[in-house]
């Protein structure tokens, strides 16, 4: 499957073939009555495209901590990045080798998961601090009940259509929210701690620094209904 690109934040087109010698279909996706608010013709009408978008939301909490084995000086130092990078490309051992494990959404998997990170995992728009080690957990709804977002068309301009709104819908169901309260304070059971804070503080806390975990999906339903 290849991307026709029209800028480094969008692309208008998806080209698909079953090898790499095979034939070539095109295919794009947008509901009608967005297509005829940007002056774009539809050829096939599909209702729910652009709809029922979902994200899987997740919160970092950030533990200071006493110890010298963790990766924040490897992480700040560019010439122990790069040796550690040079042992797994060579490998495949040393830092880069332990990446996390992740699970997959399903009727018998957990609604929420946690990940323990050595080190600052500065995502999002958190900075890595200059000194000190520290133990990163990420808080992470695999199952969620949020299924509201939507991707709409902004504009065509010369045939080709700019960057569109988007919309993850993020914890419009009530449930996602209590979720992540909870994740919070699996995390500090886990790690023995008794921190001060109410679930209101937990609250402001997630929606405050709430981010994705890359990987939007379901806004190409092909059929009319569910």
């Amino acid at each position: 499957m290849e991307l026709k690109k029209t800028s480094p934040l969008n692309f208008t087109t998806v080209l698909v073939a079953q090898n790499a010698d095979g034939p070539i279909t095109t295919l794009t996706a947008t509901p009608k009555d967005q297509l005829a608010r940007v002056s774009v013709e539809s050829t096939f009408e599909l209702n729910y495209v652009g709809k029922n978008l979902i994200h899987h939301p997740l919160v970092l909490t950030y533990y200071s901590i006493n110890s010298n084995t963790m990766f924040d000086d490897t992480i700040r130092e560019s010439d122990h990045l790069a040796s550690n990078l040079e042992l797994w490309e060579d490998k495949r051992e040393g830092l880069f080798s332990t990446t996390p494990m992740t699970l997959s959404s399903g009727p018998r998997s957990t609604h929420i998961e946690l990940l323990f990170t050595n080190g600052f995992a500065a995502l999002g728009g958190t900075k890595q601090p200059d000194e000190g080690p520290f133990l990163t957990v990420i808080a992470a709804i695999v199952s969620l009940k949020s299924m509201e977002g939507s991707l709409t068309l902004t504009s065509a301009e010369d045939g080709i259509v700019t960057h569109p709104n988007i919309d993850y819908g993020l914890l419009t169901n009530e449930f996602d929210l209590i979720a992540l309260q909870q994740a919070l304070l699996n995390a500090d059971t886990l790690l023995t701690l008794h921190l001060d804070g109410t679930d209101a503080d937990k609250e402001a806390y997630i929606k405050k620094n709430l981010i994705t975990v890359y990987r939007p999906v379901g806004t190409w339903n092909c059929q009319d209904e569910f």
